[in-house]
């Protein structure tokens, strides 16, 4: 099920919560950045760049790891952060960031996650991106 859910990275109850539900095909990162962008953006101009590359690279790797028929994602829209979790619905390991060598044209999705985003983690893969972090990039 994809509720509400609470805990320490964002508990419900932001100005904004955009619940989203693709399907999982290759426009999945599309359709999800199109839906968003807009209300990040009223809100937090200067983050909508860094939430829009981090949610179709978790967006993106839902879609190629995983074999579900739909990818759900929710954003919190606070005052002072955006907070995107995504859930593919298949069980299994964590995600983890692989090394890719310098030609490789994938496995970086993660590491630049880890380098854009405040915070990440989890099965239900989430971020965070702080709106104090991007004043000062």
């Amino acid at each position: 099920m994809f509720g509400q859910e609470r805990g320490e990275h964002g508990a419900p109850g932001g100005s904004v919560r955009l619940r989203i539900a693709v399907a999982n095909d290759p426009s999945a990162a599309r359709k999800v950045r199109d839906r968003i962008a807009g209300p990040v953006r009223e809100a937090h101009p200067e983050l909508v760049d860094d939430v829009l590359l981090c949610a179709s690279e978790v967006v993106t790797n839902a879609h190629r790891h995983t074999g579900t028929s739909v990818i759900r994602v929710c954003v919190f829209i606070r005052r002072r952060y955006v907070l995107v979790r995504v859930r593919d619905g298949r069980a299994g390991p964590l995600p983890e960031a692989a090394g890719a060598g310098p030609g490789a044209e994938h496995g970086r999705g993660l590491l630049l996650l880890g380098a854009v985003a405040d915070a990440w983690g989890g099965k239900t893969v989430w971020f965070r991106v702080a709106a104090r972090r991007a004043a000062t990039r």
